[in-house]
């Protein structure tokens, strides 16, 4: 498969919509006809908060995760002082910022959606995207793995994402994690072929093997994770919804918190073998065939802490 930019077939996004004059549940409205950005880490079983179920039912408006009261400060928080990012941002590199109030879709991969945070021109008249991030002081370590800079694995899917979506060839993050313009975290990733391709065969799994034919996808995630996701179908009113998916109000399956056969404990070991026992080649996609990347596919998630482990970052 073609693995530069050089190579592949450039195209053009499609615009789902204009956002500048929407409301927020008719922006989540927009967001349920595909799958966003910030859906990827949950769907491929990279998130540390959200299950791939988590965006089932929200993508059937069954629960929807960005309503959740146990999250919503961080959330307006990080809403709030976006502008502000973009600032520390264009202070630090020079590079100028700017929006494009549109939610894009991928011309090919209709279910792909992409509402960005901003734009930049580069020195050279490309474009890349910027995505604004905003952690505590104690969480700001996730942005190293053993002394190397990297993005983390639930942000750098949202990058790729976008990334395939737009056709553009690199994402910046800056992350700010305390009250000085010192205290911000700025990384750079670019665009990877081959974990594009695998990305987008899972995305496309997730949308018409589970939301098309309303099929939840089986718990994969660690038991905390799975709990912290309940919370939004106990809600008063989700009881009748809860009762009609699984023949009881709380809204949880026998045997939901239950690993499937050969499933978490399999995507664990793998994942810990990726991140220990090889960390110079752990997530290296580049170099291993066409046959041997769709072998992995075929497994579904449990060879996604395998095959989509953060890759080494190029720092701007």
């Amino acid at each position: 498969m073609a693995g530069t930019a050089q190579e592949r077939k450039r195209y053009s996004p499609l615009v789902l919509t204009e956002t500048g004059s929407l409301s927020r549940e008719q922006w989540l409205e927009y967001r349920r006809l595909g799958i966003g950005g910030s859906d990827v880490a949950a769907i491929i079983g990279l998130s540390p908060f959200r299950t791939a179920r988590d965006v089932y039912y929200d993508k059937l408006g069954i629960a929807a995760v960005e309503g959740y009261e146990g999250n919503w400060v961080a959330m307006e928080m990080g809403n709030l002082l976006e502008g502000l990012v973009a600032e520390i941002f264009r202070r630090k590199t020079g590079l100028e910022v700017y929006q494009v109030k549109k939610m894009f879709q991928h011309p090919d991969h209709r279910f792909m959606l992409a509402d960005v945070d901003s734009f930049i021109t580069m020195p050279d008249g490309t474009k890349a995207i910027l995505e604004l991030k905003t952690t505590n002081y104690n969480a700001k370590d996730r942005w190293w793995r053993d002394g190397r800079e990297i993005v983390p694995p639930y942000y750098e899917t949202q990058g790729r994402h976008y990334m395939a979506v737009t056709d553009i060839d690199r994402v910046f993050f800056c992350c700010l994690y305390g009250n000085t313009e010192d205290e911000a975290i700025i990384r750079e990733i670019r665009r990877d072929a081959a974990y594009e391709e695998e990305m987008i065969f899972l995305e496309r799994q997730f949308w018409e093997d589970h939301v098309q034919k309303k099929v939840p996808p089986p718990y994969l995630e660690d038991g905390d994770v799975i709990q912290e996701s309940l919370p939004p179908l106990l809600w008063p009113g989700r009881q009748e919804t809860a009762r009609h998916l699984f023949g009881r109000a709380d809204g949880i399956q026998p045997d939901a918190l239950s690993p499937s056969p050969g499933g978490k404990e399999g995507l664990r070991e793998e994942h810990e073998e990726a991140e220990g026992g090889h960390p110079e080649t752990a997530g290296h996609t580049g170099g291993r065939d066409g046959e041997q990347l769709h072998g992995g596919l075929r497994q579904g998630r449990q060879a996604l802490y395998r095959d989509l482990q953060p890759r080494p970052q190029t720092c701007g």
